[in-house]
């Protein structure tokens, strides 16, 4: 590129990364070999980007003169993140429904990363759950994406969304459980995880007249209609000292970030209905460098 060499430039083996960076330079210095390339059958690597990472780009290319060619990279890359993690079984995401905040509390890169993480889970999940999520509010509803979409298309679908300041879990669980009952799914259609993808502001969720919990209570009604209550995952994006569940509570977990080390967490995560905060915590730490460590009083 510095000894203007554009000829010499192989695009099946530019970096993600690179790529990212650099597509509009290829765009206006080597447009008809690149404009060949995109109409290939040739995937764009795009496996180490995160979801935030691309969302924070397609809204730039949504709100801007946008050369086709950009978008179409775009697409490629968020394709192949997608099926990269599909072919690693997908951990968490696969066949999960999520619970997705743009509460103004959420502005800027965590709200970025609820989106594109949502619209991944979506991606990973199969039918009906994979054309829906759920709006964080005092009345959450389901928001149906079309799952044709491209990924800039998803983008703006996700824009009308309904945003409050906090949500009512309890009617969430109803939404998932009233979707079941009416598609007449099986246990095994039901979604393996819901994931609230959130800065952690929740209302009280159920009356304590029963002395029940949350989750008991969800529990009892998913079992009277012969369904087993999915798993949650808590994925706090913003920092927030609010924990919605105890550490021992089976079938929860809690998450926060969105760097590349929590993907890979997610991506080995694979026994939800046994795991704990705590459990998911051990996960995270317990790894060859961190053990290896000791305490050195000097």
């Amino acid at each position: 590129m510095a000894s203007n060499k554009w000829m010499d430039i192989d695009y099946n083996r530019v970096a993600s990364k690179c790529m990212q960076k650099n597509k509009s330079v290829f765009i206006k210095h080597d447009k008809q070999r690149f404009e060949e390339f995109l109409a290939s059958k040739t995937t764009i690597s795009g496996a180490v980007l995160k979801p935030v990472e691309m969302v924070e780009r397609g809204k730039k290319l949504m709100h801007s003169e946008a050369d086709k060619l950009e978008i179409e990279v775009l697409e490629k890359q968020w394709l192949s993140l997608c099926e990269d993690i599909k072919k690693k079984g997908g951990g968490l995401l696969d066949n999960a429904i999520a619970v997705c905040d743009v509460s103004g509390s959420m502005d800027g890169t965590p709200m970025n990363a609820a989106i594109g993480l949502t619209i991944l889970t979506m991606y990973l999940s199969q039918e009906p759950w994979n054309s829906m999520c759920i709006t964080f509010s005092a009345t959450p509803q389901i928001h149906i994406v079309d799952p044709n979409l491209t990924f800039i298309e998803k983008l703006g679908a996700m824009q009308g969304m309904d945003a409050g300041y906090n949500t009512a879990l309890n009617l969430v669980f109803d939404l998932i459980l009233h979707k079941s009952v009416e598609q007449r799914l099986r246990n095994d259609q039901l979604p393996k995880v819901l994931i609230v993808f959130t800065d952690m502001e929740f209302d009280e969720a159920f009356p304590d007249e029963d002395n029940l919990t949350n989750f008991e209570a969800a529990q009892q009604d998913f079992e009277a209609k012969g369904y087993k209550l999915p798993p949650i995952v808590f994925w706090n994006l913003r920092t927030s000292a609010s924990t919605p569940v105890q550490t021992n509570e089976v079938g929860a977990a809690l998450l926060s970030g969105y760097s590349g080390q929590q993907m890979s967490l997610i991506l080995k995560t694979k026994d939800f209905e046994k795991m704990t905060p705590y459990s998911m915590m051990r996960s995270a730490i317990d790894n060859k460098f961190l053990l290896s460590m000791a305490i050195s009083d000097v």
